[in-house]
């Protein structure tokens, strides 16, 4: 008996505690206070206006000089600049280390978005003006290509 009381209570599986709930033996929680919509209402329009800031720039840079510069795509240096920035900061500054980490998440999305859309487009998947995917031709083995492999020599030369 004793050992009976020592034991915790079973935890239940998400997969019971949906069932349960669709059953309706859990009571779905009541609604949220208005001041927790405006909370979040004002939380979303925060993050939206640092978007459309971090956005703006980006699309400004691109008019300007163009986002992929000699240095690299200036998407992607803002956006591993600001994820270094929201670590260095994590532990000083967690407010700030969100700003970043935020900002550095929409440079990586237009970043993404840009590089999708040349690959797709431009370079590589087929129906795309680049001509198709890309064959990688091993020496040695295409047509019209006399010779052997070196590394394929090599490899024979050790069996």
């Amino acid at each position: 008996m004793a050992d009976e009381l020592a034991k915790p209570a079973p935890q239940q599986t998400w997969v019971e505690k949906f069932v349960a709930k669709a059953r309706g033996e859990i009571q779905a929680a009541p609604p949220a206070s208005p001041a927790a919509y405006v909370r979040e209402a004002g939380s979303a329009i925060g993050e939206y206006a640092g978007g459309a800031v971090v956005g703006g720039m980006l699309g400004a840079a691109h008019a300007k000089i163009g986002l992929d510069t000699r240095h690299g795509p200036i998407d992607g240096w803002i956006a591993g600049v600001s994820g270094a920035m929201a670590v260095a900061l994590s532990g000083y500054a967690p407010e700030a280390a969100a700003y970043f980490r935020k900002a550095g998440a929409q440079a990586m999305t237009v970043f993404s978005f840009r590089k999708g859309y040349e690959v797709v487009k431009h370079e590589a998947l087929p129906g795309g003006s680049g001509g198709g995917v890309q064959r990688i031709t091993i020496p040695g083995k295409g047509p019209g290509v006399t010779g052997e492999d070196p590394i394929e020599a090599v490899a024979k030369g050790l069996g």
